[in-house]
C-alpha cells in the first residue's frame, strides 16, 4: 500500500527556451510534484515547436498508487532551457 499526503501545489512562472528556435515561451511550472524526473506536456511541446526525439523504448508511467497512468507511456524526449528570475537550467 502506498500513502500520499496531499499538499497545495506550488507553481512558478517560468520561461521555456526552445533551443532550436531561440525563442522563450512563458508558462507555469509545478514545483516539487514528487515526480522522479522533469516532464513537459507533449501537445504544448509540439505547439511551441520543440524538436521531439522518439525513444527506442517507451517508458511506462505509474501513478502514486502504483497503477499505470491513463495518459500512456513516455515516448519522446526533447531539450530546452528553463529560466526563472535570471537563473537558467
Amino acid at each position: 500500500m502506498r500513502t500520499y499526503l496531499f499538499q497545495k501545489e506550488i507553481r512558478l512562472d517560468v520561461g521555456v527556451e526552445n533551443l532550436a528556435r531561440g525563442k522563450v515561451h512563458s508558462t507555469s511550472a509545478l514545483l516539487d510534484s514528487g515526480a522522479n524526473g522533469i516532464f513537459i506536456d507533449q501537445v504544448w511541446a509540439e505547439q511551441i515547436g520543440l524538436p521531439l526525439v522518439k525513444l527506442e523504448t517507451s517508458i511506462p508511467v505509474y501513478n502514486v498508487d502504483g497503477t499505470l497512468n491513463a495518459g500512456g507511456c513516455i515516448t519522446h524526449k526533447c531539450s530546452f532551457v528553463v529560466e526563472y528570475q535570471g537563473h537558467r537550467e
